[in-house]
């Protein structure tokens, strides 16, 4: 719906932003989508790292200290491609979101906008600041998430002990 989507969005206490609905699920998914590479390339850089450590232990020692580090180096390794694998998971889960489609439900990728809080489905990447209002950035599987998907705008839900009633569904 181009109208639904163009429209500027109320984000709260009756105040109107500049930023289109479009653009804001544009912004969120980019944050995630970085947030996503920041961490494959860390993983990357820490599984190489382990990887030349444990090279260069082989070249620079001998008996039992040789094997002791070239264990430490081989768990550093395997902790760092267990991340990279999770961070691979991550990026799975985000390029099944389309940020130009609004569901009339909260599903993953929407942007669900409560009288309390703002949402934006996709993965546990923390909040972020957009025109000055908090956004949380949470994965369906968590408990927050499980709590808005499926809902509708004027829905309500009970979290931490508050209600928080869904204003908009981007």
């Amino acid at each position: 719906n181009s109208g639904k989507q163009n429209r500027l969005c109320e984000i709260k206490r009756g105040t109107w932003h500049l930023m289109e609905n479009s653009a804001l699920k544009q912004f969120l998914f980019q944050y995630c989508t970085e947030f996503v590479n920041r961490r494959i390339e860390n993983a990357r850089l820490a599984s190489e790292s382990a990887q030349d450590a444990a090279n260069m232990e082989g070249k620079s020692s001998a008996g039992d200290k040789y094997e002791t580090g070239r264990a430490m180096a081989q768990l550093e390794n395997e902790k760092a491609l267990q991340q990279l694998a999770e961070a691979n998971k991550l990026k799975s889960l985000l390029q099944k979101i389309n940020p130009a489609i609004i569901q009339e439900n909260a599903s993953l990728g929407s942007v669900v906008l409560t009288d309390i809080a703002h949402f934006f489905i996709a993965i546990s990447a923390g909040k972020v600041e957009v025109e000055s209002q908090t956004f949380f950035v949470v994965a369906p599987d968590t408990p927050i998430g499980k709590a808005i998907i499926g809902l509708h705008k004027g829905d309500s839900f009970l979290f931490n002990n508050q209600s928080h009633t869904i204003r908009e569904i981007l």
